[in-house]
């Protein structure tokens, strides 16, 4: 029943947040979600990552393919170190139809690892946004509409949450941006993170 619940409460409100959770509730959930994508360990690290960094970190979604993110945060920050979430369709209905239309019929890169292979902004009702993963061919329409769509998610109200020790947060990857204020260096900050397909492999 509670991954119904989950489910519910992220397509009605884009998030799930539950307080002092056990890895073994997180395993549950994240099995009974979907197909895993990818687990990774958030850590501050010098490897030249923003990921792995003390510093802001840009609202983004996530790769397309997955449906939930999870965060199970192990240790917070003491200071700093919120999450920014941001509902990208209130940024996206912001801007004129012609800004609309041009955005949905733009492609960004994926990650690195998968060579130059691309993904629309929008498909069938889900958004695909990261600043760092927009191609330069875009035409001047498209660039336009580009500049216009960064400057909504500026004005667009965000949702700011510190997560706390055993915090377990799901949110929708395609239908929120994601960011984070930056946190004091050396704190020891943890969060774990799940990228979640909605489906499950046979």
């Amino acid at each position: 029943m509670e991954v119904e619940l989950i489910k519910k409460n992220v397509s009605e409100n884009g998030f799930y947040h539950l307080k002092n959770v056990s890895q073994h509730f997180v395993d549950k959930i994240v099995y009974e979600l979907g197909t895993t994508l990818f687990i990774t360990d958030i850590i501050e690290r010098d490897n030249g990552r923003v990921l792995n960094s003390s510093t802001d970190m840009f609202l983004h979604t996530d790769q397309p393919d997955a449906h939930y993110l999870i965060w199970h945060c192990l240790k917070q920050a003491e200071t700093g170190g919120e999450t920014v979430l941001m509902d990208v369709q209130l940024a996206f209905d912001y801007l004129p139809a012609k800004h609309r239309n041009a955005l949905a019929e733009i492609q960004l890169k994926l990650d690195f690892q998968r060579g130059d292979q691309t993904h629309p902004f929008y498909d069938n009702g889900k958004f695909f946004y990261s600043p760092s993963l927009l191609l330069q061919n875009y035409s001047l329409e498209q660039q336009l509409a580009v500049a216009a769509f960064k400057t909504a998610i500026e004005l667009a109200p965000k949702l700011i949450i510190k997560l706390e020790d055993n915090d377990f947060f799901v949110l929708d990857n395609t239908k929120f941006l994601h960011g984070r204020k930056s946190f004091k260096a050396l704190s020891n900050r943890h969060l774990k993170r799940y990228l979640i397909a909605d489906f499950q492999l046979a």
